[in-house]
């Protein structure tokens, strides 16, 4: 089920039921003035989140509100998050997607801790929707730019200011801008405690269509491209190509392949960037390689799915080479513009 929201400081406000409700993945406990109705179900819910009613928060953030929607309720559903549409979705059965599920870590029972990487050090981060900006410890000497000084509130830290940084931080191998501020003292400390080292708040969900599924601990990402013109010949890629080509084609793909044995003797990891159908993924990771296949094109792609179903050794992820840094790997290949 769709329900549509505005977005407040950056924060998700959602019609749910006819109550404006703040989503806050954040937040352990809902709470509300009344009932919440989500799915057609009726959740009785506190009025209050430790001593905070819901007139507190929606002082703050100076917008009419109902409540809070923490993840005791959101927990129950794959949930998907579209800041292009304003939309947020809520599914009683798995959410089936080609996408490659990044995995969720656990703390105090809530699956939203994910490792974070920013200038080659890695942090794990709790995804928190109910954050405006991200808050990280980010490393010396890189000379991130100064954004100016915010202002910011929590219900069991109290209020605080920090200044904030640009800079671009990266998750599985996906990066994204970020506007990154420093918890306080007490509040990194108690985070610590927990194996929390940073919160990464709305400058994930921008870019992306997030899809989080804490039954399964994966988080999907699925991000904002816009369709290529490979889409629609997907499915004849191959068949022009041969007819096109025919043994030239196979030609330059074993000379690739001997090429690639020559310089990595047989083993090691590709990134294979322009993928396509996987005229080279398919064949290297037949040889042994471990291939991550990417294309700006998701029919391309679900077309080699389709091709390399016997190939346990491949992944395939959709989105554009400008901005994707890739997990370690030993080569990568770009056949074209086009494809990266």
């Amino acid at each position: 089920m769709n329900y549509d929201f505005e977005l407040v400081e950056d924060l998700m406000i959602a019609d749910i039921g006819g109550q404006r409700l703040v989503i806050d993945t954040g937040a352990p406990v809902s709470f509300a003035n009344t009932p919440i109705d989500l799915m057609g179900q009726e959740h009785e819910v506190a009025d209050n989140f430790m001593g905070h009613t819901v007139g507190y928060f929606a002082d703050k953030l100076n917008t009419r509100l109902d409540g809070l929607l923490a993840a005791d309720l959101m927990n129950e559903y794959d949930v998907c998050f579209d800041y292009k549409s304003c939309t947020i979705s809520f599914f009683e059965e798995p959410v089936e997607t080609d996408l490659v599920g990044h995995d969720l870590q656990s703390v105090m029972g809530l699956p939203y801790l994910v490792d974070i990487e920013c200038e080659g050090f890695t942090s794990t981060c709790y995804l928190d929707t109910g954050a405006s900006v991200s808050y990280l410890e980010l490393p010396e000497g890189y000379g991130f730019e100064l954004l100016g000084h915010f202002d910011d509130f929590n219900p069991v830290f109290g209020e605080f200011s920090t200044d904030l940084y640009a800079c671009d931080l990266s998750l599985g191998g996906r990066m994204f801008p970020a506007k990154v501020g420093q918890l306080p003292e007490t509040a990194s400390a108690l985070l610590g405690m927990m194996g929390v080292e940073g919160i990464i708040g709305s400058d994930l969900y921008k870019p992306h269509r997030l899809t989080i599924s804490a039954r399964r601990h994966k988080l999907f990402i699925d991000p904002h491209i816009k369709p290529v013109a490979h889409d629609v010949w997907a499915n004849h890629y191959d068949r022009v190509n041969q007819l096109s080509f025919g043994v030239l084609l196979d030609d330059m793909t074993e000379q690739t392949i001997d090429f690639v044995d020559e310089l990595l003797e047989g083993a090691g990891s590709i990134l294979d960037a322009g993928a396509g159908i996987g005229r080279l993924s398919i064949p290297l990771c037949q040889a042994g390689y471990d291939i991550q296949a990417l294309d700006a094109s998701l029919p391309m792609l679900k077309q080699l799915s389709e091709n390399a179903a016997a190939c346990g050794n491949l992944q395939t992820t959709h989105t554009r080479l400008q901005g994707y840094q890739p997990e370690s790997c030993l080569l990568y290949t770009s056949p074209s513009p086009r494809d990266s």
